[in-house]
């Protein structure tokens, strides 16, 4: 629960929907926002930027929310984030953009910090 960003004392209210979160309130807003911007892209190399710059957001929200006492240390720890905002992305077609992207990420050899991330976000599709 460290890293979903959202108070507490505010999960009750989101649950029984008394009072919606706002905008800036909703957890990840950023990096969901950025990961929206995949299909209005064309090429691999922009899609592939847009991952980059999301997964950049998703990990300055955990720094900025804990006031950097806590950052996201391994790819385990960001499994989980990265299904929440792949999930409130809704991106159509979703395989056929990460497929392109990691045909790409596959063919170049210096690309190996993107080629797990891949890795990570592909898995995010199966849930």
């Amino acid at each position: 629960m460290k890293f979903w960003l959202i108070h507490p004392d505010r999960l009750d209210e989101a649950k029984e929907l008394k009072a919606p979160l706002q905008d800036h309130e909703i957890p990840y807003i950023n990096a969901i926002n950025e990961f929206s911007k995949i299909s209005k892209v064309r090429s691999p190399k922009e899609k592939l930027g847009v991952l980059l710059m999301m997964h950049s957001l998703m990990k300055s929200s955990v720094v900025e929310y804990h006031k950097g006492k806590l950052e996201i240390a391994s790819m385990d720890e960001e499994l989980p984030i990265l299904i929440y905002v792949v999930l409130h992305c809704q991106i159509e077609n979703i395989s056929a953009e990460l497929n392109f992207i990691d045909d790409f990420v596959q063919l170049d050899p210096t690309l190996e910090s993107e080629k797990r991330l891949m890795t990570n976000i592909k898995v995010t599709e199966r849930v």
